[in-house]
């Protein structure tokens, strides 16, 4: 995004400070790596970096449970699945009143792709 001329910036949800106010944070297939604390904490952030009806768009695995994984980057990765009804309690917890939810497929992978508007 910065090659375009975007003022974007990477950080670490579970350990950066958000001092910023943003009208959108995107987090794709990132947030399938933390466990549900990690995620609340995670989510309580993102809300308060937002600016009025700011958005958070997001994906996670569609499931239940969670697992580590060696595919792909041939290391140990964790995953956490989660479902539709969890996400949308989750969300709305944390103050997103505005939800939308999309699931997909691809490679045999069930994807949530989600969109939170700050109320």
């Amino acid at each position: 995004m910065k090659t375009k001329g975007f003022p974007a910036r990477n950080f670490n949800l579970l350990t950066d400070e958000l001092s910023h106010k943003y009208d959108l944070i995107f987090a794709n297939a990132v947030l399938l790596h933390f466990n549900k604390e990690e995620l609340d904490l995670s989510l309580f952030k993102v809300y308060g970096a937002l600016k009025p009806e700011g958005v958070f768009s997001f994906s996670l695995k569609e499931g239940i449970g969670e697992t580590w994984l060696k595919n792909k980057l041939n290391a140990q990765r964790f995953f956490h699945y989660w479902t539709e009804d969890e996400i949308y309690e989750t969300l709305n917890k944390v103050g997103f009143k505005k939800i939308s939810i999309a699931k997909s497929t691809t490679d045999g992978t069930k994807w949530l792709c989600i969109i939170a508007r700050k109320s």
